[in-house]
């Protein structure tokens, strides 16, 4: 099953069940822009990356309590800022904060959140 690992511990610890990972898109570079004095232009220096989103639909399976305990105690895990590693690419690592976490569909016996990082490359 596919997963992520966030701050050393696996989706699959929670029992999550991912539904949908929308792939990070490459994050943009900035740059720092000097003029110098006699020249025309500028000189532009790589000067870091743009933080980028990670989205994440889970199935939550259970009772409505047992699914809210469960929502707790994913809301606790993901608190902080840490290494996130996504399963089908796991050499990339990311530094990440969670950003959103909301309940996208919700039925009797399940429920889809969306979690929603902001992140950065570690390099």
């Amino acid at each position: 099953m596919i997963g992520f690992s966030f701050n050393g511990v696996h989706s699959n610890f929670y029992d999550l069940h991912i539904k949908t990972i929308v792939p990070p898109i490459p994050p943009r570079p900035r740059y720092k822009e000097v003029k110098v004095i006699g020249k025309d232009g500028t000189y532009k220096f790589l000067d870091g990356y743009e933080d980028i989103s990670i989205q994440f639909d889970v199935l939550i399976l259970g009772t409505i309590s047992e699914r809210r305990e469960k929502i707790r105690t994913i809301g606790i895990w993901l608190q902080g800022e840490h290494n996130l590693v996504i399963d089908y690419d796991n050499l990339v690592v990311y530094k990440a904060c969670l950003v959103d976490m909301v309940t996208q569909k919700f039925d009797t016996n399940f429920e889809v959140l969306r979690i929603t990082f902001s992140a950065r490359l570690v390099i």
